[in-house]
């Protein structure tokens, strides 16, 4: 009897253990996820125009002049809010909302030349700093596969973002006068630095966006995040204006009080080149974060 009383614990138990491994055999996985996070940004706004003009003007038997404006992101700061579907342990979709915003650094490097009818050459070369902006609002719709290890998980994921862009620029460009004294023995020469602007402008814009990430869980729904992501969105060209009023010359302090007026900026625009400028969205930003995850469910 005793045998059998035995043998049929035995049976049980042996039930009950393969009952047990068996449930805890299916995978587990949380199919909600939200998230904040903060980064550093940086746009691929590197951008330039070209002003140039070459002309003549009594004695002056040849003018050159030429401003060379390039513009360059400052490393900047965002923040946004994450939310994610999964529809197992490794699949899913997620939604990504986040703003950020950097300063442009912008420098305006003239150079021009005067060459008399005596063949005489005179140089001068400047360099003058201007402001800009640059901002950018993302909505992303991404597919996500996860990878799952104890603690870990990594996340690889891409697809569409609309764009939703600002940008604004501060520079100037070298503009050429000559002119007589009054008693018209003697010919003046000089450069006037003239205002340029880009008004703040912004604009929609469909492109992409990949990521991958990284996420150590502290607890069963909480963890902490890291993601590196790039952005691509089309270029943009935008115009200069010219800001107009009366202007200094930079060099020799005869020419005073010179105007910049509409017939000013006919002469520029007919006689003179200058480039649109090309901005480039295009961006890259490296964040940190906290995540929450729903209670787990067993995938069947």
């Amino acid at each position: 009897m005793k045998r059998f009383i035995c043998f049929g614990l035995l049976v049980l138990g042996s039930a009950a253990a393969a009952s047990a491994q068996y449930y805890f055999d299916y995978p587990r996985f949380s199919r909600f996820e939200a998230g904040a996070f903060a980064f550093g940004w940086r746009s691929m706004e590197n951008g330039q125009t070209v002003y140039s003009d070459a002309w003549y003007d009594r004695l002056l038997i040849m003018v050159h002049e030429q401003t060379l404006i390039s513009s360059r992101p400052s490393i900047g700061a965002g923040a946004g809010l994450s939310f994610a579907l999964y529809f197992n342990k490794s699949l899913g979709v997620e939604v990504l909302l986040e703003t950020s915003a950097s300063a442009l650094k912008t420098s305006a490097d003239i150079a021009a030349a005067w060459t008399w009818a005596d063949n005489r050459v005179i140089r001068q070369n400047a360099s003058w700093p201007g402001t800009g902006r640059f901002s950018s609002t993302r909505i992303s719709l991404n597919a996500v596969n996860r990878f799952s290890n104890l603690r870990r998980d990594w996340m690889v994921s891409g697809g569409l973002t609309a764009f939703r862009n600002g940008f604004s620029s501060d520079s100037w460009f070298g503009f050429g006068v000559t002119k007589m004294t009054e008693d018209g023995q003697t010919q003046l020469m000089d450069i006037l630095k003239v205002g340029l602007r880009v008004p703040k402008t912004s604009w929609w814009a469909l492109g992409l966006d990949l990521g991958i990430g990284y996420k150590h869980k502290l607890s069963e729904r909480i963890g902490l995040k890291a993601e590196v992501r790039i952005f691509f969105c089309p270029a943009r060209t935008v115009s200069w204006t010219f800001v107009q009023g009366t202007y200094n010359g930079v060099f020799y302090g005869q020419i005073l009080n010179e105007p910049f007026g509409q017939d000013s900026v006919d002469f520029v625009t007919g006689a003179g080149t200058l480039s649109p400028f090309t901005i480039k969205p295009s961006s890259l930003r490296i964040g940190l974060g906290v995540s929450w995850s729903s209670a787990p469910v067993i995938e069947y």
